[in-house]
């Protein structure tokens, strides 16, 4: 009997990973806001009652895309960030990160910069957002705080207002060059933002 649980529970979770895939794939080429639930389903190869069964509306299922999202994001800054000492080091690969990101996954960028869209215009999606946005600067925070500045002198930089400031730039250049992509020079800013920081 137990491991007939255990099958259905990994069926449950394969259909979930499935829907929340195929949903992050339609919402990061075609955005949230065109893209219906009828349409996620048949792309996760589902039935619209099974994806109502596990997201029981839109903004349930964004929201878990969204978390998984953040999941993938905040996982991959700490196993990055883990071995690093001071807090330039960790600062610039923190921007680094993020130029590879929009550099190779554009997709998870324009996923990202369409919930901030959404959240603008919903209340308990614009909760969500925070909350994404809230863990991830907690992450950094606490993999940026209390750090020296690599001579053993304590840090003058808040660790809350250097991760706002890194966070803020880097989706203010993701979003320039999604628009324009043709426009190499706006990848540049990363390279301010390391001469800055």
């Amino acid at each position: 009997m137990a491991v007939q649980s255990r099958t259905i529970a990994n069926s449950k979770n394969e259909t979930s990973q499935r829907i929340l895939s195929a949903a992050f794939k339609c919402i990061s080429s075609r955005g949230s806001a065109s893209v219906s639930l009828r349409e996620i389903a048949d792309e996760a190869g589902v039935a619209l009652s099974q994806l109502n069964y596990y997201y029981d509306n839109r903004e349930r299922l964004f929201a878990a895309v969204l978390r998984a999202m953040k999941q993938e994001y905040v996982s991959n800054v700490e196993m990055r960030m883990a071995s690093l000492r001071t807090l330039s080091e960790k600062a610039h690969l923190l921007i680094e990160y993020n130029k590879e990101l929009l550099q190779t996954n554009q997709r998870l960028y324009r996923a990202f910069l369409d919930f901030f869209g959404l959240a603008m215009w919903s209340k308990s999606f614009k909760k969500e957002m925070n909350g994404f946005l809230n863990d991830i600067s907690r992450v950094i925070e606490n993999q940026i705080y209390p750090l020296t500045d690599g001579e053993d002198n304590p840090t003058s930089h808040s660790a809350a207002a250097l991760t706002s400031i890194i966070l803020g730039t880097t989706f203010g250049i993701a979003m320039q060059y999604l628009m324009d992509p043709d426009r190499e020079e706006i990848l540049n800013g990363f390279d301010i933002l390391f001469g800055v920081i």
